[in-house]
């Protein structure tokens, strides 16, 4: 079932992302780390959220008893149809725009191994691709790492409740992956490039929305001041440390574990507080919303080339330019979906369950 509220709150981190990308990348303001947290927090909703939907899908093809691997395959070919053919093309704008030549960088990007577990490059044209690095290994590592739980789990206890054996899973995928932070050697003043932009840093954070949707149940008891209490305070922290941090004055224990655990949090108290609005999403906000989760994907990803291309052809101010700008990408990224992504999304392959008749 499509969850309205989300829709809606994938299209605000798209242009939570994008707007201050175009005021910062285009020299707007003298100061960019407020606007850097910005659209850091909305990259981390966006990983939330990624688990959040996904989750459904891979609980039930390892909670099902057949067709484990030929759903696995299946899940992998739908998120790369989904995901791949806008990235190749917007990789293809980055290139003419940014580079002007196929390098071994270039390579690195088409592989997504620009950030893996190392630095992104230094000339790092497509700077906005790590986040997407972070979500196509999560597609291979995460059930990997699933299917081995299960196997080590069945030979000590045997498979009897696999519901309960995936939600002990997802926990030790998160708990692997925050300890490979945390005893991380990277320093506060690479915090950034090395550490929260590094791919196998980074994992646990789609990991948090797999957790949220097992216990989704738990937020309907939760009251929303509380939620909404909880995302502020989050907030609040997190644009006083991420200043901190680009001062050089952060503790270990601060920028490698409690700065992302805020983050963890905020990004699930934010999502948990729209599905408790997933009511108040109807007639033209419906509309509204089913159209900006369609485009997020692309406003993510051509923001920056289509203000290059206005901001070379165009001489305008501040202000105007960004208008400008956010009006191009809502045209530019709705025709791009319709024509572009939507019969790739039509011609996916589905699962295969044994229930499913």
């Amino acid at each position: 079932m499509r969850i309205i509220s989300l829709d809606f709150l994938r299209f605000l981190a798209a242009f939570s992302v994008a707007g201050p990308h175009l005021v910062i990348y285009f020299s707007l303001v003298d100061d960019p780390v407020l606007l850097e947290t910005v659209t850091s927090l909305a990259v981390e909703l966006f990983f939330v959220l990624s688990g959040f939907v996904l989750c459904p899908f891979l609980k039930k093809i390892f909670e099902s008893t057949t067709g484990v691997r030929k759903n696995l395959l299946i899940f992998l070919v739908r998120r790369w149809m989904r995901t791949l053919p806008l990235y190749f093309l917007s990789l293809v704008f980055f290139i003419i725009l940014f580079s002007g030549r196929l390098d071994l960088t270039s390579v690195k990007y088409l592989l997504f191994l620009q950030n893996f577990y190392w630095p992104p490059p230094e000339f790092d044209y497509y700077s906005v691709s790590w986040s997407l690095a972070v979500e196509e290994w999560f597609y291979i590592l995460f059930p990997c790492f699933m299917a081995l739980f299960f196997a080590f789990w069945g030979r000590l206890f045997g498979l009897k409740n696999r519901a309960s054996i995936y939600v002990f899973g997802a926990l030790g995928f998160v708990t692997v992956l925050t300890l490979l932070r945390v005893l991380s050697d990277a320093p506060v003043e690479n915090w950034g490039n090395g550490l929260r932009r590094v791919v196998m840093f980074r994992l646990d954070s789609i990991g948090f929305g797999i957790l949220l949707y097992l216990w989704r149940d738990r937020i309907y008891k939760i009251p929303v001041a509380v939620i909404f209490i909880t995302a502020i305070a989050a907030a609040a922290y997190l644009f006083d440390a991420y200043d901190r941090i680009s001062r050089g004055l952060s503790g270990v224990l601060e920028f490698r574990l409690l700065v992302f655990a805020a983050t963890a949090l905020f990004s699930c108290a934010v999502l948990a507080f729209f599905l408790r609005l997933e009511s108040l999403f109807q007639g033209w906000m419906k509309g509204i919303s089913l159209w900006g989760g369609r485009i997020s994907y692309g406003v993510y990803l051509f923001h920056i080339p289509i203000g290059a291309i206005i901001g070379n052809l165009y001489d305008l101010s501040g202000s105007a330019f960004v208008v400008v700008t956010v009006l191009v990408i809502g045209i530019v990224t709705t025709l791009v979906y319709y024509f572009f992504e939507k019969p790739i999304l039509e011609a996916r392959p589905g699962f295969r369950f044994a229930d499913a008749g």
